[in-house]
């Protein structure tokens, strides 16, 4: 069988691992799968947080290193459908404060809050499905 080539404008829905078995209300992501050239633009970003240290030694500067992952996954992930944001973010919460189910989430400064929001379990498995196919397969959402 000959290699589809892939392309990263296109979101495929994925499912994370935890929660597959839920039939009701399941977290779905919306990846977008990496190429070279994405692959390539993920690295300038965390080189960035790179700089070097007393006696020469590497050093990461961690406001650097987190806005980085924030700029990746808002370049990975295009929608986001059935997520409730802790309490960490209450404009997006119920007036009362109890949990708000959004079932559609596309807009770039929510997908930024979600990417400060998220375990980071499920923050490595949708970069880690972003540069696998067969991963990215393993998750997709069934119709």
């Amino acid at each position: 069988m000959a290699i589809h080539g892939v392309d990263p404008n296109v979101a495929i829905p994925y499912i994370c691992e935890c929660e597959r078995m839920n039939t009701v209300n399941a977290t779905v992501f919306y990846i977008k799968p990496r190429n070279t050239a994405r692959a390539n633009e993920a690295a300038r970003r965390y080189i960035t947080a790179r700089h070097e240290g007393k006696r020469g030694q590497v050093e990461i500067d961690d406001k650097r290193a987190t806005e980085a992952d924030i700029k990746e996954f808002v370049a990975t992930v295009a929608k986001v459908e059935n997520w409730i944001f802790s309490t960490q973010f209450p404009q997006y919460r119920n007036e009362d404060g109890s949990d708000k189910l959004h079932e559609a989430i596309t807009d770039r400064y929510q997908i930024e809050c979600i990417a400060q929001d998220v375990p980071i379990e499920i923050f490595n498995e949708i970069m880690d499905a972003s540069m696998s196919v067969s991963k990215m397969s393993e998750g997709q959402k069934k119709s």
